[in-house]
């Protein structure tokens, strides 16, 4: 199994960062796919058109989101945990990133699918709309 630790800076606050992570109309917006989003501890998700869903197990508005974690091509009973760090810099914000129990084969993919789907969206999604 894998670990994933990754740092991104969004010129945004973490409370909008935060957002586009927990609000399925936002998530919709920013990757024009499906999401079902349960924003509460015990809630599930469901984003990119079922191709990863988990539950949430912690939020902290604006600073935290742990989740389990799953890819619908993993093995059977693979499941990861993933944490959001957010906190303020300068006039944005940094975003801590990590996924731990990834499985091996599976690693460089979505540790590349983080950056291209998720960090580079975001980053044009804000700038676009001036977030």
């Amino acid at each position: 199994m894998a670990d994933i630790s990754q740092e991104i800076e969004f010129n945004a606050s973490p409370k909008e960062v935060y957002t586009l992570l927990t609000d399925e109309k936002k998530f919709f917006a920013l990757t024009n796919s499906v999401a079902k989003i349960d924003a509460q501890v015990g809630g599930n998700f469901s984003v990119w058109d079922d191709y990863a869903v988990g539950k949430f197990s912690k939020l902290v508005p604006g600073k935290e989101i742990i989740q389990s974690w799953r890819a619908s091509d993993w093995p059977e009973g693979a499941e990861s945990k993933v944490s959001y760090i957010l906190s303020p810099k300068n006039s944005g914000c940094k975003l801590r990133f990590r996924q731990t129990d990834v499985p091996d084969d599976f690693a460089k993919d979505i540790e590349q699918g983080w950056r291209d789907y998720y960090w580079s969206l975001m980053q044009e999604y804000l700038e676009k709309n001036n977030v």
